[in-house]
């Protein structure tokens, strides 16, 4: 293990990441605020009226499928991505991919592997971004009908 690779922190990139990552946490628990709010409104407005309520469930629901859809799908191309660079250059981390820690680089059969496990985990984000709103879709239909 003494010829073993590492492929370097890009410093500049993880301070990036964490503060992505803090603003990402504070949206979040501002999100949550704001939602446990909005539910106490909806609670109030069932009694005065239960049609118009349904109606804001189902667009915030909307809102939120959606989002997850993005995600999912977003996360997913990216991981098919580097799965596909991998398996091409036969390298994980694949060449001019920053990282946010000192990684151990992995070439050969064993980088091969990672890019196909990858490329199958990919490929089950991006299928579940575009089955979540067609299940929400038909969940909302059999409620609805």
């Amino acid at each position: 293990m003494e010829n073993e690779k590492i492929v370097k922190t890009d410093k500049e990139f993880r301070k990036k990441i964490l503060l992505i990552s803090l603003l990402l946490v504070v949206a979040g628990i501002i999100f949550i605020f704001y939602f446990q709010n909005y539910l106490t409104e909806l609670r109030s407005l069932a009694e005065e009226n239960p049609e118009l309520t349904l109606q804001k469930i189902i667009n915030s629901m909307k809102i939120i499928i959606f989002s997850l859809m993005i995600i999912f799908a977003g996360a997913g191309i990216y991981f098919l991505r580097l799965g596909i660079l991998t398996i091409k250059t036969s390298q994980f981390p694949p060449p001019g991919i920053k990282v946010i820690k000192d990684t151990r680089l992995i070439e050969g059969k064993n980088a091969v592997r990672k890019g196909v496990i990858i490329i199958i985990l990919a490929t089950l984000f991006i299928i579940s971004g575009i089955l979540l709103p067609i299940q929400y879709y038909n969940i909302m239909r059999t409620i609805l009908m």
